[in-house]
């Protein structure tokens, strides 16, 4: 409770004992606010003069005596209560007294910010910033009450420093404040005040030092007109130009240095906010303050003087429960307590027992307990007091009568006091000479570093300064030997490199120079200027001369490439020194280059296009096309009747090699790709002749191949990137790129080879993206082109075909058999060569033309079958399987096998070839089929009724069956034994009809080349005990 505790006189606090020991401990809190005077230890009633009890609840002060009121005998309780808070700095506060102590102690510490607040705290900033201020309000109180610093002989350092990129006062407009300041070299006391005022003169210092320094201090400053009339004001004024007089090391400034350094870094650790620098630098005075005591401990003194409670705001003087007081007479000497009390009267003894009760002493010298009995009570306090008197007389008499007995004993204690006090006081003087001693050591230490570091500081400047003077010189000088190899080296030679290399960074350097206006620059400019008129000379005529060899007939100009390309330098020296120059072998190299490629070009495909095949595709040589050099397979002229299932074997036409795809894809191979072009002369000597996209090959790959080197020169030897490059690029070879392409357009214009055409398609593919790898874009326009021009004639042919096969006469073909038709056979190869191509890489809108040539397949084959074949529905059944078997053979092994058109082909296959087997079947076993078709529909509609009224039927079925199928089975056999290698047995799946018509199910005929593949492929797919 608060009337238990007792007046702090003195306390020590640590940093983190104190957060440990107060951290959510109000309690306690209170309790330290409470003996440090921040809060009441006791509160006498104004009223009736009467101690207040605390009533720990309500946190009030609350007066429990009874008064006596107007009428007589009639008392009652006294009605005053007061806060406990009021008038103290927790009033109106709603902060817990626990954070208000922690911030209190942070507050007072070195890393004093808002950032640890906030968080440990969880204050808002609005929080944190009224108690900041409260706090600052504390410490300028505390400092405008500090007496001058100095006095008589006081040695005081004094100095002004100048602020930038500081946040001050907001009032100031700039960043920058002065700041002025002194301290005591051997107490340490000290004062800081800015200087509002912008000028730093004697107007605004002088007042400063009158009233923070007493007159007749020793005042060290640093030399300055400023403080020159300090000694006509009473003070003792030295002066030193540096840190240290060299001369007289006790005249120095270090202290105040070392005030200054130690106020920028608390600058630094704090959180400064604009308009807080007042606030600051009073924080940091109290805080370094040299004052005995915890710093908490003062500071929590200062606010209890600086807010008393409510019931002492009007009593004089003010007296805290920290702070010793003892009360004197005006004669000045100590009194009794209970003499002073009998010379007053009962009004004044009252009254003097309430000023008591605040006194720190007063209690343990009066007798609280004794005073407040003589009052209560109706005891004359006379009498009292002469009893008081008589008993202390008494004592008297008895403490005399024992200093008697003991003289000698006090004589002795006085004699041995007297020695010691002697013995002190030469152990003091000895350790006042030690410590004196030490100051001067330590001082001496303290100059010999700062010298050490100003020695260390000197010694790296200088070395820095000799590195910059000797690079600067070495760039301004000129060896010798750079002079001679610059004049008489060839410049192919490794050291003209060299020493032009070292001549282009001296120039650099003396061009940096000339801009800084440095006269040592004019020593060597005439001399480097000659040089490097030279070196732009023998570069010239070296370039032009590499230039001029491409324009010889049959020379390689891939060695003067390379050799340009080694001396790559050579061109940015010229950009740097002679750009005049450096154009002219740009526009020479352009001129050149862009007639060598056209010219070359010109002639390769000139004489290229010589060795293509003299027989090519024409405008006649379409699908639907006769061909009447040979005897016409399936149906064309001169074709004659074989049996059923019989025929001779047709020659192949020779149309069907003009849309088969053959070995022509090689050319898309990764070898094929980059296979070395075709030597005019060499082909014409062995006499050789290619196809279309052989050519086409051939002459777009020499384009790419020196398109991918010359873009790589350019960008080298030029030194130019993106934009400037592909730029440079169309300079030199756009010519020769419009004639390639000139020449093709005109070559695909007349061509209507589609399978040629769609080769040529991926080419230019593979050519592109072969140029990506190579990271040449600027080819990328020119494949565009040609791809467009191609698929656009590619298209063109392919439409024509398909109109071929829509106008195509059925009734032209005479002679017409079961087996496959030529036209049926073109077209099936044709979708095989280019389902074959798209599986490397497809092109958009080449599916939808292999669809409708499918279309038109299906179109044409049931027009061929239904007029050649119109009452015999077997010989229909057998053509369209015939065609069907060998259309699905062919994009079996040129095509994938699950495309969408071979599996329409295989449904149309399985459905001609169900209904072939049910025609075969129905003459010797219809009754039969019929019954089991009838028998599957009642069982799918779950009529057993129905089902066992057919078992008659049933019966008379398996009699006929048990009775005709031997016979059945000969006739069937006898009938396709003579064809057994006649039709069926040259396609994939022909061998399953016949095996269907004998009955043989393990019939296995042999079979061509593509039906073997065919067939050993459906093998292997089927189960293993299917196969068995």
């Amino acid at each position: 409770m608060a009337s238990e505790l007792k007046p702090c006189s003195g306390c020590e606090f640590d940093y983190f004992l104190t957060i440990a020991q107060f951290h959510e401990d109000n309690c306690g809190s209170l309790d330290l606010l409470r003996t440090h005077g921040a809060l009441p230890l006791s509160v006498t009633c104004p009223n009736c003069l009467h101690s207040c009890k605390f009533c720990t609840d309500q946190r009030t002060w609350c007066c429990t005596r009874s008064v006596t009121t107007g009428a007589p005998k009639c008392r009652k309780l006294c009605s005053y209560s007061v806060s406990d808070y009021s008038g103290t700095l927790l009033q109106n506060s709603d902060v817990d007294p626990w954070k208000l102590v922690l911030f209190l102690n942070h507050f007072l510490s070195k890393n004093w910010d808002f950032k640890t607040i906030h968080a440990c705290l969880d204050w808002s900033y609005r929080t944190w910033n009224d108690w900041r201020s409260f706090c600052s309000t504390v410490a300028r109180k505390w400092f405008e009450n500090q007496d001058p610093i100095g006095g008589p002989g006081v040695k005081v350092e004094i100095d002004a420093i100048f602020f930038n990129k500081l946040e001050c006062q907001e009032s100031i407009n700039s960043s920058k404040i002065w700041l002025f300041g002194g301290i005591e070299r051997k107490a340490r006391k000290k004062f800081i005040v800015p200087l509002f005022s912008k000028v730093y003169n004697t107007e605004s210092i002088f007042p400063l030092i009158f009233k923070h320094i007493k007159p007749g201090s020793v005042i060290y400053s640093d030399s300055g007109c400023t403080y020159e009339t300090l000694k006509n004001y009473g003070y003792e004024h030295y002066v030193t130009k540096q840190f240290v007089d060299r001369r007289n090391p006790e005249i120095n400034t270090q202290i105040i240095h070392r005030l200054w350094r130690d106020v920028k870094e608390s600058m630094k650790k704090c959180d400064m906010k604009p308009g807080h620098l007042e606030d600051h630098l009073f924080r940091y005075l109290f805080t370094s303050y040299p004052e005995s005591g915890n710093i908490l401990h003062r500071f929590l003194v200062e606010v209890a003087r600086l807010h008393p409670h409510e019931t002492n705001n009007n009593q004089s003087p003010l007296v805290l429960p920290c702070i010793k007081k003892e009360v004197s007479s005006e004669s000045g000497e100590y009194r009794s307590g209970e003499n002073f009390l009998f010379s007053c009267s009962v009004k004044q003894a009252i009254h003097l027992s309430r000023e008591l009760t605040r006194m720190e002493a007063g209690d343990a010298m009066l007798g609280d307990a004794v005073i407040q009995d003589a009052l209560t009570s109706n005891t004359d306090l006379r009498q009292y007091s002469h009893r008081l008197e008589d008993k202390l007389k008494e004592l008297e008499q008895q403490s005399i009568t024992d200093l008697i007995k003991k003289a000698d004993h006090i004589a002795s204690l006085h004699g041995h006091i007297t020695t010691c006090d002697d013995i002190l006081l030469e152990m003091q003087g000895a350790l006042e000479g030690y410590l004196s001693h030490l100051s001067s050591i330590s001082q001496e230490l303290q100059s010999l570093q700062e010298q050490s570091t100003s020695l260390h500081q000197q010694l790296h400047n200088t070395t820095a300064a000799k590195q910059h003077v000797t690079a600067a010189l070495d760039s301004l000088t000129l060896p010798s030997f750079v002079i001679h190899h610059i004049f008489n080296t060839p410049v192919t030679e490794p050291a003209f490199m060299e020493q032009l290399i070292i001549l282009d960074e001296k120039s650099k350097f003396l061009k940096e120079q000339r801009f800084k206006d440095a006269s040592s620059v004019a020593d060597v400019d005439d001399l480097v200027s000659k040089l490097s008129v030279r070196a732009v000379s023998k570069i010239r005529e070296y370039l032009l001369q590499k230039i001029y060899q491409f324009r010889k007939p049959l020379s390689n100009y891939h060695i003067p490439q390379n050799a340009m390309i080694k001396h790559k330098f050579f061109f940015e020296f010229l950009l740097q020194h002679a750009r005049t120059i450096a154009g002219e072998v740009h526009d020479e190299y352009v001129d050149t280059m862009s007639k060598v490629y056209f010219s070359y070009f010109q002639a390769y495909t000139k004489q290229l296009y010589k060795f293509q095949y003299e027989e090519q595709v024409t405008r006649e040589d379409l699908l639907a096309a006769d061909d009447f050099r040979s005897g016409a397979a399936g149906g064309g002229a001169g074709a004659t009747a074989a049996g059923f299932f019989g025929g001779r074997s047709a020659p192949r036409s020779r149309l069907n090699s003009v849309f088969a795809l053959a070995n022509r894809d090689v050319v898309l191979s990764p070898e094929g790709l980059t296979e070395d072009i075709i030597v005019p002369h060499v082909a014409e000597r062995e006499g050789k002749k290619f196809g279309f996209e052989v050519l086409f090959r051939s002459q777009q790959f020499a384009l790419l191949d020196n398109c991918c080197r010359e873009y790589t020169f350019l960008s080298q030897f030029f030194l130019v990137t993106d934009a400037d490059a592909l730029k440079l690029f169309k300079a030199v070879l756009a010519t020769a790129i419009q004639l390639v392409q000139k020449e093709v357009y005109s070559l695909v214009m007349g061509s209507f080879d589609s399978v040629g055409l769609c080769v040529c398609l991926h080419l230019c593919h593979q050519y592109k993206l072969l140029c990506h790898k190579r990271a040449v874009p600027a080819l990328d326009a020119h494949w565009d082109a040609l791809t467009g021009a191609l698929y656009q004639r590619f298209e063109y042919v392919i439409r024509l075909n398909i109109q071929s096969v829509q106008d195509c006469d059925v009734t032209k073909f005479t002679n017409m058999d079961v087996r496959p038709h030529y036209m049926c056979r073109r077209i099936s190869e044709l979708c095989g060569a280019i389902a074959s191509l798209e599986r490397r890489f497809p092109i958009e809108g080449t599916e939808a033309l292999v669809a409708a040539l499918h279309r038109e397949l299906e179109s044409v084959l049931l027009r061929l079958s239904a007029y050649h074949f119109p009452r015999d529905r077997m010989q229909q059944l057998v053509f369209l399987i015939n065609n069907y078997d060998m259309v699905l053979g062919v994009l079996t092994e040129k095509a994938r096998s699950d495309c969408s058109e071979g599996e329409r082909l295989r449904e149309m296959l399985a459905a001609c070839t169900a209904e072939y087997i049910h025609e075969i079947l129905t003459p010797d076993f219809g009754a039969l089929l019929n019954y089991a078709q009838q028998a599957q529909q009642l069982l799918d509609a779950g009529d057993s009724q129905g089902l066992k009224q057919t078992e008659g039927t049933a019966l008379n079925v398996a009699r006929a069956f048990s009775n005709n199928w031997r016979t059945a089975v000969e006739q069937l056999n006898n009938q396709a034994s003579a064809p057994r290698d006649a039709v069926f047995q040259q396609l994939p799946h022909g061998h399953e009809c016949v095996a269907a018509r004998t009955g043989d199910t393990h019939y296995s005929p042999p079979l061509s080349e593509p039906g073997a593949r065919a067939s050993r492929s459906a093998a292997q797919q089927r189960p293993p005990a299917h196969r068995q």
